[in-house]
């Protein structure tokens, strides 16, 4: 309910975990971790490619001040930038990292049904993503996802979309159902 309020919890081990397996190889080109948070995302990847350029962007000062102390205190290399999505970050982006949040604490947008029922800053975050990647680049998005009766994915659905209206092709995979 804070007005910056910084997520990291149980959530963030299963990012984490997941990026490590999608980024099994090095990434190729400038990283940058959207609405970076605490930091998990980007650190992780500067660990296990400490070669790596890695950028940590949120609009939010004090979560890029957590991203500080934790980058510090895991002892990797990354650089910072407060900003709304990409606004301000150049184009020609390797891989893009995004674990946007889903549900809005305070106004429960998720259940309440919300816009695409908690799914449209991952379709934003995805969309200001793909005009930003340099050809072959990459989209790591990790985020929450409602299906609606039927069996019906809103968010799904807007990414095929978004990928085929950008010539991208989309590896969809369900996590935790």
């Amino acid at each position: 309910d804070a007005p910056t309020p910084v997520f990291l919890g149980r959530d963030s081990y299963g990012f984490v975990n997941w990026l490590a397996t999608a980024l099994a190889a090095a990434p190729h080109g400038r990283v940058v971790d959207i609405g970076a948070g605490a930091g998990v995302g980007g650190i992780t990847v500067a660990r296990l490619h400490g070669a790596a350029e890695v950028l940590l962007t949120d609009v939010n000062q004090l979560a890029l001040r957590y991203s500080r102390i934790n980058a510090a205190h895991a002892g990797v290399s990354v650089t910072f930038q407060q900003t709304s999505i990409l606004d301000d970050v150049p184009s020609d982006i390797g891989t893009v990292l995004a674990n946007p949040p889903y549900m809005a604490a305070s106004t429960q947008v998720y259940r309440a049904g919300g816009d695409m029922h908690g799914g449209q800053v991952s379709l934003d975050w995805a969309r200001a993503a793909l005009r930003k990647l340099k050809p072959g680049g990459q989209l790591l998005l990790y985020t929450g996802s409602a299906i609606l009766d039927g069996g019906v994915d809103p968010l799904r659905a807007a990414l095929q979309r978004l990928a085929q209206e950008h010539g991208a092709s989309l590896a969809y995979q369900e996590i935790d159902p």
